[in-house]
């Protein structure tokens, strides 16, 4: 039929290549009973003459759909057909265009192929669009087959980082320098320990990002103390917008954990309601200071120490 359909990935990897091949099959509601591949990775790993090893994956997939495979041989291009003309139509379709998004250019891309699709074509005198009625395709079945890539063997970072396509995913502090294997797809990576998934993230396709779950880091607050203060902030900045402003306006990252820490502990002897009602009338006051709440709540200025007389006095024995 001639009929044309493509789409823009952000990749060429593996996943990328199957949800080509899905998106096309929804588009024309069926798929050919059998295709032409050049010698690309995603479908044939190596090849010897006559003898090819085919990618496992892919034939996993073909099985599926139950389509039959063609390689072509190296340096045939009449085995291919005549897709060196549509692939050169495709890039002067790019010459001198702006788009704003990946979604944007795929938006206008098929919007290219709908009209070239309903030219008539030179040698058939009909338009693609007509004679793809006239195919006979077959039905892909109904059960969803994933657009995934699967990396085995991913050491952990023992700060709890796996690194996939140049970027870098939290994963659980347990799972810290140990292997994992990540399960990559179009939208999602997945982290898998043993049989358990352990992460799961929206994709990057960025450069050396960081996507981080918080949850992970919260299991790493119980092994230091300074991640007990640091989790001791976490909870009461989120528990009120009062306490995290009267927090976050200290002069230091170290003056934020010790108030922190402070207001926790008279959280913990005093009414919960009547400390967040003096912090917000502290707050419009622009005073952040613990004493001035401990002033509220007529308590003593605590002092340091003496750092002479023992606070235990039997030592005075010796």
């Amino acid at each position: 039929s001639r009929y044309a359909w493509g789409t823009f990935y952000p990749r060429t990897t593996f996943e990328f290549f199957i949800a080509g091949h899905l998106e096309c099959f929804e588009h024309l509601g069926g798929l050919a009973r059998r295709h032409r591949y050049d010698n690309l990775k995603s479908v044939v790993l190596q090849r010897d003459h006559s003898k090819i090893e085919y990618n496992p994956h892919f034939l996993d997939f073909s099985t599926f759909f139950g389509f039959s495979i063609h390689a072509c041989n190296p340096y045939s291009g009449n085995e291919k057909g005549r897709v060196e003309r549509l692939v050169r139509d495709a890039r002067s379709f790019l010459y001198g265009k702006d788009f704003k998004s990946l979604v944007d250019l795929n938006q206008q891309f098929h919007g290219w192929f709908g009209t070239r699709n309903r030219i008539i074509h030179r040698s058939t005198q009909k338009t693609p669009l007509e004679l793809l009625a006239r195919e006979r395709l077959l039905i892909a079945p109904k059960q969803p087959y994933p657009a995934r890539r699967v990396v085995p063997a991913v050491l952990v970072s023992k700060t709890a980082w796996a690194e996939f396509d140049t970027n870098f995913y939290s994963v659980p502090s347990a799972v810290g320098g140990k292997l994992v294997e990540i399960i990559a797809y179009p939208e999602v990576v997945e982290i898998w320990y043993g049989s358990k998934k352990v992460a799961q993230h929206k994709r990057s396709f960025e450069r050396n990002e960081r996507v981080r779950n918080p949850l992970h880091a919260d299991s790493l607050l119980d092994h230091t103390p300074q991640f007990k203060y640091e989790r001791i902030r976490q909870i009461l900045e989120r528990s009120d917008p009062a306490l995290e402003k009267f927090i976050q306006a200290q002069s230091s990252q170290e003056e934020c954990l010790q108030v922190a820490y402070e207001l926790f502990c008279l959280i913990k002897t005093h009414s919960r309601g009547i400390i967040i009602s003096m912090i917000r009338e502290l707050n419009q006051m622009g005073t952040f200071k613990i004493r001035a709440l401990q002033s509220l709540l007529n308590l003593p200025t605590p002092k340091e120490p003496d750092p002479i007389w023992p606070q235990n006095t039997l030592l005075l024995n010796l």
